[in-house]
């Protein structure tokens, strides 16, 4: 019972109840939106929530039916991938996966187009 509690540790949990870290990704934006299949091309993303390996897991990127794609991590605000040389032109859905056992937690859909 929280009466039960010393003073220092009700306060905590009046403020802390039920509440965890949003570790969520998101995109803000791409450094670019479109580039030319089967040409090596490294795209940056901007957004929050990017994770490297450590204990909140690790961030990889989907780019349409190309799933896990491995990421550079430049901090938990930059990362970048590069455009898989076999895709072919379309327009694909680039998100943010961050992938923490036992589960993953998805981005916001940015389209890129391959000309």
């Amino acid at each position: 019972m929280i009466t039960d509690l010393p003073e220092s540790a009700r306060k905590c949990r009046k403020y802390n109840k039920d509440a965890y870290p949003n570790i969520t990704p998101r995109i803000d934006y791409l450094s670019q939106d479109s580039s030319v299949a089967g040409v090596y091309t490294n795209v940056g993303i901007t957004g929050i929530n990017f994770s490297n390996f450590s204990v909140t897991g690790y961030s990889t990127v989907d780019f349409g039916s190309f799933k896990k794609i491995p990421i550079s991590y430049e901090g938990s605000f930059n990362i970048s991938f590069t455009i898989p040389i076999n895709a072919t032109p379309g327009i694909y859905n680039v998100r943010v996966v961050n992938n923490i056992y036992p589960t993953s937690l998805y981005s916001n859909f940015v389209e890129y187009t391959l000309l």
